[in-house]
């Protein structure tokens, strides 16, 4: 018999530190108990899951309340069989319940796509030498750099690469002091590479802070001393060797998956507020696992109700793309053309002006961390 248990009880701690002993350790004294959910079948322990689900992402007008997988793990001797999918399921649906809109989590990329999830953020960081920057530049630790940047000294950095993940609001003066103070630290630390993770990436499950652009005065100072810039979308890159996908240590990516369609709708367009170029006028309905929802907009505004209104055209975008769409990382028109699908007239207009796209940002561990 299969029985999901929760943290509120001695049974289910018991049942989670049987699976943490096969599989691995993790903290979750600020989880709330009710949240904590581990499968069992036959008294047997298998998968745990442990979910926040009161944290919010930053939008214009707003924030949007999200579920976070903070934790989740099957016993080692029990893996591939469905069960972690199971656990899944049962959360997402009361999730969905308890008014939660989507589940974002950070997941090994092809792991998250077998569960239903897709990337939402970008990868940005420019790297160069400590040389680069003194030659132009020049040499020695500049005056009152202290406090100026943020270095990550977390194990398993790769050994050569000083990386730093944030620095405060700087004008083109303090950006030279701040690249310089990056060189001198570098020099001391036996660094022959400094990678900045720019704009600053927020941990896992975080706000997730849009940004209006990358290019900063800190980027601009940085391509003077030729520095490398590097952007990319948080799935793997096309040409990456097949086999290195689905290594079981893949690289991780920050990930969402659509739980409720028409709650998230009506969720991101009032965080989003009214378009720049105000509303469109039209209507369009959305076919998904997650639901089916119609948007109707008008000049004064828009109405988000359940199901498919009668002579309504249907956007065939499949549930991870409207995902992707109102969180602003990827366009209808271009989903629907990486999806293959024909959008109906005037659809891609009606949705990409209520969705528009934002810079959000996580990290690419594959630019930070060893092999």
């Amino acid at each position: 018999m299969t029985e999901i248990l929760t943290g509120e009880t001695d049974k289910g701690w018991t049942a989670l530190e049987q699976i943490m002993a096969h599989s691995c350790q993790a903290d979750l004294s600020a989880i709330p108990p009710e949240w904590i959910r581990v499968l069992t079948e036959e008294e047997v322990a298998i998968s745990f899951a442990a979910i926040d689900p009161e944290r919010r992402m930053e939008y214009p007008n707003g924030a949007v309340r999200y579920g976070f997988l903070c934790a989740g793990a099957t016993r080692d001797d029990l893996r591939r069989q469905g069960y972690f999918r199971r656990l899944l399921g049962d959360c997402c649906d009361d999730l969905r319940e308890a008014g939660i809109p989507w589940l974002v989590a950070r997941l090994p990329y092809p792991v998250g796509l077998r569960l239903g999830f897709e990337v939402f953020s970008h990868n940005s960081a420019f790297v160069l030498r400590p040389e680069e920057i003194e030659q132009t530049f020049g040499g020695g630790r500049p005056e009152n750099a202290d406090a100026m940047l943020a270095i990550d000294e977390t194990p398993g950095i790769q050994e050569d690469l000083l990386v730093v993940t944030r620095e405060r609001a700087l004008d083109e003066f303090e950006s030279v002091s701040a690249l310089r103070e990056a060189a001198w630290v570098a020099r001391c630390s036996g660094k022959s590479r400094i990678l900045f993770e720019h704009p600053p990436a927020p941990g896992p499950g975080l706000h997730y802070p849009i940004y209006p652009t990358r290019h900063t005065p800190l980027m601009v100072m940085a391509m003077t001393a030729g520095a490398r810039v590097k952007v990319a979308g948080s799935e793997p890159e096309e040409d990456e060797d097949e086999t290195q996908k689905e290594r079981p240590l893949a690289s991780k990516a920050d990930m969402v998956k659509l739980l409720d369609l028409s709650l998230a709708l009506e969720q991101a367009l009032a965080a989003v507020g009214k378009p720049n170029g105000g509303y469109p006028t039209g209507a369009i309905a959305l076919d998904t696992e997650a639901g089916q929802a119609t948007i109707a907009v008008r000049p004064h505004g828009w109405k988000v109700s359940e199901g498919l209104a009668p002579g309504v055209a249907v956007a065939p975008l499949p549930a991870q793309a409207v995902a992707q769409l109102i969180i602003g990382y990827r366009s209808a028109k271009t989903s629907a053309y990486l999806h293959q699908k024909d959008l109906p007239p005037g659809a891609g207009e009606i949705l990409d002006a209520l969705f528009p796209r934002f810079w959000r940002f996580s990290r690419n561990e594959s630019w930070v961390y060893g092999g």
